[in-house]
């Protein structure tokens, strides 16, 4: 009895308004993303993708390399047939910089490549633009084959129209941050319901400041980091990643960046060291600069240098020399490229290697963009069916109590009718007895000498 009730509950939730139950391994099964192709980014961010619906947040000082760490989620984005939308909300981006990360694929540069940037627009412009055309015309479209990537650039340092137009007219404007942040917490609060089952990552630059102390915590305490847009947009991201400089590179070409996770989801707390170089003289023939990320040379240092080596030595045992050369013996590899190892971590081959990487490390498998028309069809389909289950047991209610109100009425009928014959047969019964006595009485009345 109870197994059958809790079943006709389940039934019945899965019928909710706007959405659809799963059971866990449902729900474990239903993650699909823009696949990160370098494993120290896995690890990073705890995963092997970025999630579709994932509000992701990067936040650092100024020329800690926020933006270019964001131009090349765009271009990962892009490399999976998708598009990306750049909002310039700062007017300070580098064109040198964004044309050196994409001119690796010519046809991107033009105006029908998948990398489009937008300028001019305050931050409340941003975000009437994404929801009033972007995600409308791709919920319109149903481009669920078509991954999106939306990088606002940046939101701290971005114009609001209510300052612009105080600025215009010759008032004195106070300080923009709670206009921002008023954008920041009901873009964030509502991001679920506006991206729907859209293929839709978003990612946010913050400008990471620091508050000093309030006089209530201790004068020896480390200052609070502030972030322009307020907390709201820290309470919705599932991932916040703070970049730090950590140097210059000696010959001048490139930036040591540490990226660490301040807030994630979906892992734990973990960090990666990068560079990011360009060719300080470029060559004559080029225009690009080269500007790019060694991230294959910090999953090697990832692999190489862990805080606990235990049983990730039996796993793989990666070594790197002063030449910044790597060794593996799992691999039979002898002093060969970082981006040599990482192929080869990669490689079909080595696949039960890679798995148990993942499974040490905590690493979640993310379902390719190729594999969600599918998933999405699916449960439009159940939710379809869900919705004609829901009809049919309504118009069954219906029907029911359609059929209920004409017996109710038939009765009632039948009362009618049985009540009006019982008063005609006792109307009946009263006439006949006054006929029978009114003849009685004519009798009586013709013949009274019989009563003497």
């Amino acid at each position: 009895m109870a197994k059958n009730m809790i079943a006709d509950l389940l039934a019945s939730v899965k019928k909710a308004d706007g959405g659809i139950a799963m059971s866990i391994n449902d729900f474990k099964e239903a993650q699909f993303g823009i696949p990160l192709k370098h494993y120290c980014l896995q690890y990073l961010f705890g995963s092997t993708g970025l999630r579709y619906g994932g509000f992701y947040l990067m936040a650092g000082k100024p020329k800690s390399c926020k933006s270019p760490f964001a131009f090349f989620l765009a271009h990962l984005c892009c490399e999976n047939e998708g598009i990306s939308f750049l909002y310039e909300l700062e007017g300070k981006a580098s064109p040198t910089l964004i044309y050196s990360m994409f001119s690796d694929h010519e046809d991107w540069l033009d105006g029908s490549g998948p990398f489009q940037i937008l300028t001019g627009l305050t931050l409340d412009g941003a975000e009437k633009h994404l929801t009033e055309k972007v995600l409308k015309n791709f919920k319109k479209a149903e481009a669920y084959d078509t991954p999106l990537m939306i990088d606002w650039d940046s939101i701290s340092g971005a114009a609001t129209e209510d300052v612009t137009g105080k600025l215009e007219g010759g008032e004195v404007v106070s300080k923009g941050f709670f206009s921002k942040a008023h954008i920041m917490k009901h873009f964030s609060e509502n991001w679920v319901g506006l991206r729907g089952l859209l293929p839709v990552v978003f990612v946010g630059v913050l400008q990471e400041k620091e508050k000093v102390s309030d006089g209530a915590r201790s004068p020896f305490a480390a200052a609070q980091k502030s972030y322009g847009g307020g907390d709201s947009q820290l309470f919705k991201a599932g991932t916040l990643l703070s970049f730090s400089l950590m140097g210059q590179l000696p010959n001048g070409n490139g930036k040591i960046v540490r990226i660490k996770t301040a807030l994630n989801g979906f892992a734990d707390a973990r960090q990666i060291e990068a560079k990011f170089t360009w060719d300080q003289f470029g060559d004559l023939e080029e225009e690009s600069q080269g500007h790019k990320w060694q991230f294959a040379e910090a999953t090697a240092r990832c692999l190489a240098a862990p805080k606990i080596v235990g049983n990730l030595r039996d796993i793989i045992d990666v070594k790197m020399n002063d030449q910044g050369l790597v060794t593996c013996k799992q691999f039979g590899l002898d002093k060969v490229t970082p981006e040599e190892f990482e192929t080869a971590l990669f490689a079909p081959e080595n696949d039960a290697t890679l798995d148990d990487l993942y499974k040490y490390h905590k690493i979640e498998r993310i379902k390719l963009p190729s594999e969600y028309p599918e998933f999405v069809a699916k449960r439009s389909n159940t939710a379809a069916a869900a919705k004609e289950a829901e009809k049919a047991e309504k118009k069954a209610e219906q029907e029911a109590r359609v059929a209920a109100e004409k017996a109710k009425e038939a009765a009632k009928q039948e009362k009618r009718e049985a009540k009006a014959r019982k008063a005609s047969a006792a109307s009946s019964m009263k006439a006949l007895k006054e006929l029978a006595k009114g003849a009685a009485d004519a009798n009586s009345n013709s013949h009274p000498q019989d009563a003497d």
